[in-house]
């Protein structure tokens, strides 16, 4: 895609780190956003900074009702996605990355 304006964007684990920066990124870009996370305080701060223009849901991504309606959101609000980010890091410990399963 050369022009993000007006497209439609779904970023999970959005809250912090790498997810709030893609989301100050692409709605730097224009995009419609949906952003996602299980931490409703990140959350809210994200979409406070970005002028409360995306759209955000609690969604744990270990849970598949949360991502049924997060899809149901994203296409009740535009006809369709143009990029999804799935970028929610889900461990089971905190270990080195060779030594998780």
């Amino acid at each position: 895609m050369d022009n993000l304006k007006g497209k439609n964007a779904v970023i999970t684990g959005a809250a912090s780190g790498v997810g709030a920066a893609l989301a100050r990124a692409l709605d730097a870009e224009g995009m419609h956003l949906l952003l996602l996370d299980r931490d409703s305080d990140g959350l809210a701060a994200i979409a406070a900074e970005l002028g409360d223009r995306p759209a955000v849901a609690r969604v744990d991504v270990t849970r598949g009702g949360d991502l049924i309606r997060a899809a149901e959101t994203a296409w009740e609000r535009w006809d369709n996605v143009h990029l999804f980010i799935n970028n929610a890091g889900v461990m089971s410990k905190m270990a080195p990355l060779w030594e998780l399963d």
